[in-house]
């Protein structure tokens, strides 16, 4: 399943959609439907998409660096997507978008690995 909209691009082998993050600056893959989970609810529209629940991207909890320094797990992304609008939570860390962006379209450059 090819790009779908401006903003959704489609994965038919993992019934799965991807959208580009203008926060993060790469593609969040949510799969739906039935499946082993995490999976979101998606309404269909692929102009104006609403996933559920949120979107929470994160670093796991573990020993990082050249000294093993045990860190805790770090939200890196937290948002909503309602009718092709994000919403930014203050939880996120790798980067300082916060409240209310539409959808951008995914870059031509951008591969979506299929």
């Amino acid at each position: 399943m090819p790009r779908l909209s401006a903003v959704l691009h489609g994965h038919a082998n993992i019934n799965a959609v991807s959208y580009y993050c203008p926060g993060c600056r790469h593609a969040h893959t949510l799969p739906y439907g039935d499946g082993p989970s995490p999976r979101w609810t998606w309404n269909g529209d692929e102009l104006t998409p609403t996933f559920g629940p949120s979107i929470r991207t994160s670093r796991p909890a573990g020993p990082y660096g050249d000294n093993d320094e045990q860190v805790p797990e770090l939200t890196l992304c937290h948002h909503f997507v309602v009718a092709g609008i994000i919403q930014f939570l203050d939880d996120s860390s790798a980067h300082s978008l916060r409240g209310f962006h539409p959808m951008v379209p995914i870059p031509d450059n951008y591969s979506m690995g299929d």
